[in-house]
């Protein structure tokens, strides 16, 4: 049986933003909060979709391997076809670092991580079991991913403290 992925993401991302508005509603989330959830849910589903692919199978499903090294599955791959599964989980990596932090009020670092970890590292193991067990049909992954979302994680984050601290510096000067 093959199913359509944009289909079956476009049906949970309806889902997943009605969810999300409804939580706005209770919960009086400012306009910016409810801007923040609905760019990290379209970068959810970015990076879901280059990381499954068109179209996900459970006809064969059969073990495809694991290589834990990083890097490694570039070997012989285009360059575009090894790219985008890396440029999609910076991507969304980036975008959360920057975002997250307003839409849950993080002000600590520490808080930061655990919720990171707890959010992104689960969608990149997400892609690699669907991959390794043959239902993914996308792009090439390999533990890479999970570096390249730490670095965007890592950098988005560093972002949104600049972008604060510039504004906490402008508003003292006034």
């Amino acid at each position: 049986m093959r199913l359509n992925t944009a289909i079956f993401l476009t049906m949970l991302a309806f889902a997943l933003i009605c969810v999300a508005l409804g939580f706005a509603f209770a919960r009086k989330l400012k306009l910016k909060q409810v801007g923040c959830a609905v760019i990290l849910v379209a970068a959810l589903f970015y990076r879901l979709f280059i990381g499954i692919g068109e179209q996900f199978s459970f006809d064969d499903v059969e073990w495809i391997g694991y290589n834990p090294i990083p890097f490694a599955a570039m070997a012989g791959l285009p360059e575009s076809y090894y790219f985008n599964g890396f440029a999609a989980a910076f991507i969304l990596a980036l975008l959360w670092g920057i975002f997250a932090p307003v839409l849950f009020n993080l002000n600590s670092t520490g808080k930061y991580v655990t919720l990171t970890v707890c959010v992104v590292l689960p969608v990149e193991l997400l892609i690699l079991i669907l991959y390794f067990i043959g239902i993914s049909m996308g792009v090439r992954n390999d533990t890479a991913a999970i570096i390249f979302s730490a670095a965007g994680c890592a950098l988005g984050y560093y972002i949104n403290r600049l972008f604060v601290k510039l504004m906490q510096n402008k508003e003292r000067r006034q």
